[in-house]
């Protein structure tokens, strides 16, 4: 069990990396400490990723859809973060098993 928790930890290690780039990245640290507004961390086991501009939408009062799989899915309210420090301006989202953990938008949102 421990061997596998090992490897989930490394896992998430590498895939929070990815959505802030190399480990190196000064962005690395910013990203390992989002949260979503209940305080749980974006990146503990999902994996953050770069949306594109088209492929995310805002209905003007903070509600967000992200194209995903093929379809338009909603971003849990729960989900959306929006910090005020960022140091990107691409909007990025945290998935884990289909489920949308965290959501960042654009800097134009």
């Amino acid at each position: 069990m421990r061997i596998i928790l090992g490897i989930i930890f490394l896992v998430s290690i590498v895939m929070c990396a990815l959505a802030g780039g190399h480990i190196d990245d000064p962005n690395h640290v910013w990203f390992e400490h989002q949260h979503d507004s209940a305080g749980r961390p974006c990146c503990e086991i999902a994996d953050g990723h770069q949306v594109d501009d088209a492929d995310w939408k805002s209905d003007g009062a903070g509600h967000y859809q992200v194209w995903l799989d093929g379809k338009w899915i909603a971003v849990p309210d729960a989900a959306v973060i929006n910090p005020p420090d960022r140091p990107i301006d691409y909007a990025v989202v945290w998935i884990w098993r289909g489920e949308i953990l965290c959501f960042m938008p654009g800097s134009g949102s």
